[in-house]
């Protein structure tokens, strides 16, 4: 790809090997003022005491809606790798039957007689 720049023609690597090295050259000079931060060599208890503390502060900042939205994602996602006898059992251990009942809920077709007619027309 070729980019004219200021009546020259360039590749894209070069206008961008230009821009880095423009910013650069104008950094130089305030680099001493940037915070130095060198990530150290963490244990993974410490990585994950990271983790615990930053989910806390994200799950803190969530409303509501969100974390309903956040928990339904995930447990989909977690179900989803359930074969259906899995699934079954973790069902019907919280609430026997109604593994069936769902079942009945998606191969039934219910038909809602808003109109209270019987179903006449």
């Amino acid at each position: 790809m070729s980019i004219s720049v200021y009546g020259m023609q360039e590749t894209l690597s070069t206008c961008m090997r230009k821009l880095v090295i423009s910013a650069n050259t104008l950094l130089t000079p305030y680099i001493h003022l940037l915070p130095i931060f060198k990530m150290a060599n963490l244990t993974d208890a410490q990585i994950y005491d990271i983790i615990e503390q930053y989910v806390e502060i994200k799950v803190d900042r969530m409303t509501t809606e969100e974390l309903v939205e956040r928990v339904s994602f995930d447990l989909k996602d977690w179900y989803s790798d359930f074969s259906l006898d899995e699934l079954k059992d973790v069902i019907d251990v919280n609430d026997e039957g109604l593994f069936e009942e769902l079942v009945d809920n998606v191969t039934n077709l219910t038909v809602l007689d808003t109109n209270n007619t019987g179903g006449k027309y």
